[in-house]
């Protein structure tokens, strides 16, 4: 559910340049305190605190994960008996291992996404990230992501804040050559994917490969950015047609559904 950048651009359509909104629930810490954050407020909000006082931990409890499968189960099932637009589902078991590009083979991506590379004072080399089908071990893709920008919402009343997230991902090509990330362990991923009109929801566990460490249990909301931006395009031509206040709504309603579920769980 993402959207080529590049269309007529040579570097864009040989590195397959696209671009990603995402919203995760987790929690919203404190750097200083190693705490969810707390203030006097009493509604949703949208936070404007530097990266380097906050962060965010996108997990969930096996309980939360296993109410909201059969949360998203029984919205699917449903959508099948009714006219409403139908949910499509997709069960995936992947496996994610890290490598980083060579400087010279970094410096040729496309100017667009330069600027991205080492943002935010992230001076750790990018990683390149290859995903592999679990039984066929077929390679479905190698991804260098790039953070655009993020936006923190705190939820003082729910289980969950919400990341939402802007990134550049490029496609890179196998005719690159890729150096091993030692410093990263692989990722066995159990996805189960969930497709209804313009928005992707992923519920997923994930381990790691080396059997240390529990396994987390994660949900991202996905926009279609295909249809984001082209019903952008229609707003700023005032077309008739244009609903992308539409489409931004059903994305954080579908958010908020899913985080208010989840407190259902107790």
């Amino acid at each position: 559910m993402r959207e080529d950048l590049h269309g007529n651009n040579p570097y864009g359509a040989n590195y397959g340049v696209k671009l990603e909104v995402e919203g995760k629930l987790g929690i919203l810490v404190s750097k200083e305190t190693n705490d969810r954050v707390s203030y006097p407020i009493a509604s949703q909000a949208v936070l404007a605190i530097p990266p380097e006082r906050l962060s965010f931990r996108s997990f969930m409890s096996e309980q939360q994960h296993k109410f909201l499968n059969d949360f998203l189960n029984k919205s699917l099932a449903d959508s099948h008996k009714s006219n409403r637009p139908k949910m499509r589902y997709e069960h995936l078991r992947e496996k994610d291992t890290f490598y980083h590009a060579e400087d010279a083979d970094l410096a040729a991506l496309p100017p667009s996404v330069q600027p991205y590379i080492y943002a935010k004072g992230h001076h750790r080399k990018p990683r390149v990230r290859i995903t592999r089908d679990q039984v066929t071990h077929k390679m479905k893709a190698r991804i260098l992501k790039c953070r655009v920008a993020d936006l923190d919402i705190h939820s003082p009343r729910e289980p969950f804040d919400c990341r939402i997230s802007v990134n550049i991902e490029l496609e890179i090509p196998e005719e690159v050559s890729l150096l091993e990330a030692k410093d990263e362990v692989a990722r066995l991923k159990d996805r189960l994917s969930y497709k209804h009109q313009h928005t992707q929801i992923d519920l997923t566990q994930v381990k790691k490969d080396d059997g240390i460490g529990e396994k987390v249990h994660e949900l991202e909301v996905e926009i279609d950015t295909g249809a984001l931006i082209h019903q952008g395009l229609l707003t700023m031509n005032n077309s008739p047609e244009a609903c992308y206040e539409e489409v931004v709504k059903t994305f954080l309603s579908n958010i908020r559904l899913l985080s208010r579920a989840a407190k259902m769980e107790r």
